[in-house]
């Protein structure tokens, strides 16, 4: 473990994108990725709260967070996988990225996942949103 990412062979970091049980041969490089993805979630929590008019520590808002973080990751891993694979980019998904909101919405149940327009945006949340969560 204590050799780091420079061992990891790029075949090894594809073999991590592709299955989870290849994941845990590589585990820094999981570890390093899932404690990002947790971050997003935190971060996800304060946005969701303010479109929902929630506080972020809600357990709802907390739900929703947790669910669109986990479809960003798999979006985010079935994307590096194909990249990895030699896949043209403008074939892993639509030009507008719509397939990222619908699958935001889908995994909350539609409360969040369409766009938000400037003139219609709520207020931004206080500056400590997101530390709450921890």
């Amino acid at each position: 473990m204590g050799a780091g990412l420079e061992a990891v062979s790029r075949s090894s970091m594809r073999n991590c994108f592709l299955s989870l049980s290849a994941a845990v041969r590589c585990l820094p490089l999981r570890t390093a990725w899932l404690m990002a993805c947790d971050q997003v979630e935190h971060e996800l929590a304060a946005v969701i709260a303010t479109r929902l008019g929630l506080k972020p520590d809600d357990l709802q808002v907390r739900l929703h967070a947790a669910a669109a973080a986990a479809a960003l990751r798999v979006i985010n891993e079935y994307v590096g996988a194909g990249l990895l694979d030699g896949a043209d980019p403008r074939k892993l998904g639509d030009e507008s990225f719509a397939f990222i909101a619908d699958a935001v919405r889908a995994a909350t149940v539609g409360a969040v996942g369409d766009p938000v327009h400037i003139d219609e945006a709520p207020a931004e949340p206080d500056e400590g949103a997101a530390d709450r969560q921890e």
